[in-house]
């Protein structure tokens, strides 16, 4: 009766926040239509690449798929395998018919600039580890350290804060000196946060999970606007549009990569120290749970470090976006 009761309140409370955010998107929506109409689109020269969008559609869902554990349990290992080799088929046709179509809608030259490429593997890189840190973070305050979920909400709120407070200086500095050093800066606080979460304990005080998350607040402030402003400033005026939609895809993979990253390593931390192939995550061994944590956020801090490479080897000033694009 207790369960059915604590359910019931779950249910209530994703209903209320459903019909409490249902108005502002309906508000966008409407703005959004509005703005369009009153926009006056020039005539498009080239057709749309119907085929070459259906192939990164596929490819995006395969990938999400092959990445999901509760699908890859669903669907079986077997399956798996199968969605691994359709995505390296679909990604091999990506490339050769890019490389045909006049009109692509995956530009491949534009890899070839530097500014363009690293930032958008930084920003892949970066959503990892922010991922893996929203999705295991919970679970340690909430089953071990044993804080209510109102005061969970409210540590939360700090980093959406420091991330308000921090982008215009982000954006100002990127203006001044080019999107390295904001972007750089933020992937070290980005680092620092991940090393936080290796020093967490069974009766940690509160303190040290708000540190994470402020740290992480301060990266996510001071990376994504100049990261941004790196992938979007460095491709020509009519390739900005594919410059967007490639910073949110790779934003998008990161992010499903993150929970897959941190799945994967919490288990097998799990397993090391527990001795056993069964054992699966859980809070049951708070001992255990909390040394895999360790485990996971040190190889994350790790993982960060290619972030910070790619950051800083971008190149220090924004390149002049050229007038045509690459050819």
């Amino acid at each position: 009766m207790k369960r059915g009761r604590h359910w019931g309140k779950r249910e209530a409370a994703v209903s209320i926040t459903f019909f409490i955010l249902f108005p502002v998107g309906a508000a966008g929506s409407a703005l959004s239509l509005v703005n369009v109409k009153r926009r006056k689109e020039p005539a498009r020269k080239n057709p749309v690449d119907y085929f070459g969008a259906f192939l990164l559609f596929a490819m995006a869902t395969l990938l999400v798929l092959f990445l999901d554990r509760r699908a890859t349990e669903i669907l079986g290992a077997g399956a798996r395998g199968a969605m691994g080799f359709a995505f390296l088929g679909c990604l091999v046709a990506l490339f050769r018919h890019e490389r045909r179509t006049p009109s692509p809608i995956v530009n491949l030259a534009l890899f070839k600039i530097r500014m363009f490429s690293l930032s958008s593997l930084s920003v892949f890189v970066v959503a990892i580890c922010y991922m893996l840190t929203g999705f295991l973070l919970p679970f340690y305050l909430q089953e071990v350290l044993h804080l209510s979920a109102s005061f969970i909400g409210f540590l939360f709120i700090v980093p959406p804060v420091l991330t308000i407070l921090l982008a215009p200086l982000s954006g100002h500095l990127s203006d001044r000196t080019g999107p390295r050093l904001p972007a750089s800066l933020g992937v070290i606080f980005l680092g620092l946060s991940l090393l936080v979460g290796t020093l967490f304990k069974t009766d940690s005080p509160w303190l040290l999970p708000t540190i994470m998350l402020a740290l992480s607040g301060v990266a996510n402030g001071l990376f994504n606007t100049a990261n941004s402003v790196g992938i979007i400033n460095s491709v020509p005026r009519e390739e900005r549009g594919f410059a967007s939609g490639t910073l949110h895809l790779m934003f998008g993979i990161g992010n499903v990569s993150g929970i897959a990253l941190g799945s994967f390593l919490m288990t097998a931390a799990i397993r090391l120290h527990a001795g056993a192939e069964a054992a699966s995550i859980g809070t049951e061994d708070p001992a255990g749970f909390v040394a895999a944590l360790n485990a996971t956020f040190m190889i994350a801090a790790a993982i960060s470090g290619v972030a910070l490479a790619t950051s800083i080897t971008r190149g220090a000033k924004m390149p002049k976006a050229p007038e045509q694009g690459p050819k």
